[in-house]
């Protein structure tokens, strides 16, 4: 099997975080919020995890944190990323070492049970995008190789038919991206972008809903400086965004200023709020 090239599929957006009855693998339900984290160990196994202290930063773990198996063989492919920023919905995609890209959705993404919708091959052609991401209600971005940045929207993204926006063609909402280390969304148009100083910008796209070539402004607000150290990020949603350091720490930040682009963040920004990651060659 060929192991996953790490890249950073990471995610952002306005956060209903995944909350209600829920009933966890070791215990009985809790009404919890939070946010799902998945990560792939080298052996192929998905793990399943459930941040509950996703709302300040706490170190707070359904189950103790402990890691839940939920899947085997996942170690095959050139990118996955979750559907939505904040795993509401349990929707990842996985796009395959031969280019195809596959739909499946995790049933137990808040109890964190082995139930899916298994693997619906949904599109084709996509191994020569360098970087992709979800930004939630079936939009999907690449980067291509070349630093164009294109929309997709998969129409079938809640039930898991191959049925795309434009039959399946991107449409090129951006150019210049070539920049892009990491590169991830949380939806209504927000995309965040570090680039290989460590630098993290902002974006907003507001051609999200229909492909077109529309920005808040031409050109990334830079939000954050020093993240050179993320290995992998991504979003929980609601301004949250984890990064994964190369000490194996996974660290939260909350980007207050999310929905325009100001540079302010939430007390305790920042916090490690777990250690020990090594052991996974991808975490979205």
């Amino acid at each position: 099997m060929k192991r996953m090239i790490p890249l950073a599929a990471l995610l952002l957006a306005q956060t209903t975080l995944a909350a209600g009855q829920v009933r966890t693998i070791t215990s009985e339900p809790l009404t919890v919020a939070g946010v799902p984290i998945y990560g792939i160990g080298d052996n192929g196994e998905l793990n399943w995890y459930f941040h509950r202290g996703a709302h300040n930063g706490s170190f707070l773990w359904a189950n103790g944190g402990e890691t839940v198996k939920v899947g085997t063989g996942w170690n095959e492919g050139r990118m996955v990323f979750k559907g939505d920023p904040h795993g509401s919905d349990g929707v990842v995609y996985r796009v395959d070492s031969r280019g195809d890209l596959y739909w499946y959705r995790h049933l137990g993404h808040a109890t964190g049970s082995s139930d899916w919708i298994h693997g619906r091959r949904v599109g084709w052609g996509w191994q020569n995008a360098r970087l992709g991401f979800a930004a939630g209600n079936g939009v999907v971005y690449l980067v291509h190789q070349n630093g164009d940045l294109y929309w997709y929207r998969h129409l079938g993204y809640r039930t898991g038919t191959a049925e795309w926006a434009n039959g399946g063609n991107g449409a090129k909402v951006g150019v210049g991206w070539g920049n892009a280390r990491l590169v991830f969304a949380g939806g209504d148009g927000v995309i965040y972008l570090i680039d290989r100083r460590g630098d993290l910008y902002w974006y907003h796209h507001t051609g999200y809903t229909d492909g077109s070539f529309r920005w808040t402004q031409s050109q990334g607000v830079r939000v954050g400086s020093g993240w050179s150290e993320a290995a992998v990020a991504f979003s929980g949603g609601d301004g949250v965004i984890y990064a994964l350091k190369r000490d194996n720490n996974l660290y939260w930040y909350n980007h207050t200023g999310y929905r325009t682009g100001a540079v302010t963040w939430a007390p305790g920004t920042g916090n490690r709020i777990g250690t020990g990651w090594q052991s996974m060659v991808r975490i979205f």
